[in-house]
């Protein structure tokens, strides 16, 4: 690529982005020094908990783009188990001619990829959200309500504000998320902390939400809930996922601002998979036969 009569420049040209993921970051400045642009998931500060709110968008931004890449490379892992295991020394010559070969297979077998149904409203959804700043972050910041319990309470069936939360339909989630991928992981959140008795839903005392103007945040009738959900990659952590709903409005509508201590909680493009997983188990998880999946090995004891 770096020689000037490589095949490649042939096919693209001076200005075209090249979307990469992290594992490219040392190629970033051969790239840009041939006259194209490239975009990686950005990373945290040095000393930060978390992304900020424009690393955060910029970094779904860039994952949504890389969808059809990751789902053509699950393709090729999923149907030929050559392709997803160690390669022997002795047959990387070969390599390349086996990966044309599944290509092959793939294209004349199976399903094109293609935008999703929902991609046009998505896509107007992220322009209409363009450099929006999360302001529950800041009223969460400013309240340290991480660190408070006596404010919370525990929400029950029977709240008027847990009634008056409509139910809604998996499209309302998906539009809300911003793609389909964090809902799969909601539903495990959700089996995981309700087979272990640890999804509780907080809800904050209404009379400690007259000073969210002081954030910018003008809502009348308010009421926030939080929810602190476990880390699936380190047991010992915890999130603490807040949404703040409109009473006024409806459907997905009325989550006005939501917030996460997660890596990515603080976006405002879409939500993480811990504040979909509240959505989701509020709006269609409590309304439904929720099945958790392999219940027969609760029962199941391991004997030496």
């Amino acid at each position: 690529m770096n020689q000037d009569d490589h095949l490649l420049h042939w096919l693209i040209h001076r200005g075209d982005v090249f979307i990469l993921d992290r594992g490219f970051r040392d190629s970033i400045y051969d790239i840009q020094s041939l006259g194209y642009e490239a975009r990686i998931p950005p990373s945290k500060d040095r000393n930060a908990t978390q992304l900020t709110t424009e690393q955060a968008n910029k970094s779904r931004l860039i994952t949504i783009c890389r969808w059809v890449v990751e789902a053509v490379n699950g393709k090729f892992k999923n149907r030929f188990k050559l392709l997803r295991q160690s390669y022997f020394n002795k047959a990387l010559p070969n390599m390349f001619i086996d990966f044309r070969i599944a290509a092959a297979i793939i294209n004349v077998c199976y399903r094109v990829a293609t935008d999703s149904r929902l991609a046009s409203e998505i896509l107007n959804i992220i322009q209409a959200e363009n450099n929006t700043p999360n302001l529950l972050r800041d009223y969460v910041e400013m309240k340290n309500l991480n660190r408070q319990r006596v404010t919370f309470t525990a929400m029950e069936a029977q709240m008027p504000n847990l009634k008056s939360f409509e139910r809604l339909n998996e499209d309302d989630i998906i539009l809300f998320a911003l793609g389909s991928y964090h809902l799969k992981l909601a539903k495990s959140y959700c089996a995981e902390h309700l087979r272990n008795g640890l999804y509780i839903i907080e809800l904050y005392r209404e009379n400690a939400l007259s000073d969210l103007a002081r954030c910018n945040i003008m809502i009348n009738n308010a009421w926030l809930i939080r929810a602190r959900i476990q880390s699936r990659h380190v047991r010992s952590r915890i999130y603490y996922s807040y949404m703040l709903i409109d009473g006024n409005r409806g459907d997905r509508h009325a989550i006005a601002h939501s917030y996460c201590t997660c890596l990515t909680g603080s976006r405002t493009k879409g939500s993480c998979a811990h504040i979909i997983s509240i959505v989701w188990y509020m709006g269609i998880g409590r309304h439904t036969d929720f099945n958790l999946p392999a219940q027969l090995l609760n029962s199941v004891i391991i004997g030496q």
